[in-house]
């Protein structure tokens, strides 16, 4: 731990104790990550695109719990790059859960709230971007993010 005093170290360990669960237990590395092995598993293709850094921006997509925020929490650190999560982005623009956004104003709303999102994200270079399923569901969404992106639908 270069330059790190004892008071900087016990913040750390006393941050790192407190934070959630689930944050502590996510995977740090690409080979740490469970699932998913067809696609980022050592020897295939994105494994391989990535290793390289070959890769301009990256769009992770699937339903819930596939491991979206985690593969794109893991590439952003491994290859010093920025991450967006489109959910994160919604719930912090609007204000609310992603749940009382549906059940007050529809899916309809939500998905408005969604491209918006996208249009923005399209614009960007070098991101690693964590979606929701049905961000391109909307035909605008896919060929704008396509344009600058390589999209990675994530499935259980």
């Amino acid at each position: 731990m270069p330059d790190m005093d004892l008071f900087s170290y016990m913040k750390e360990a006393t941050l790192e104790k407190e934070s959630p669960l689930a944050s502590r237990m996510r995977p740090k590395t690409l080979e740490e990550v469970v699932g998913q092995q067809h696609i980022i598993g050592e020897g295939k293709m994105l494994y391989r695109a990535i290793k390289a850094d070959k890769l301009s921006s990256l769009i992770f997509y699937g339903p819930p719990g596939t491991g979206k925020t985690t593969v794109g929490t893991v590439l952003a650190d491994m290859l010093g790059r920025e991450l967006f999560d489109t959910d994160e982005m919604i719930i912090a623009r609007d204000g609310r859960p992603i749940p009382e956004i549906f059940a007050d104003d529809g899916e309809e709303y939500f998905r408005d709230l969604e491209s918006a999102a996208a249009s923005e994200l399209s614009q960007k270079t070098g991101v690693i971007i964590s979606g929701g399923g049905g961000i391109i569901t909307r035909e605008e969404n896919y060929y704008s993010l396509a344009e600058n992106s390589f999209i990675v639908f994530l499935n259980r």
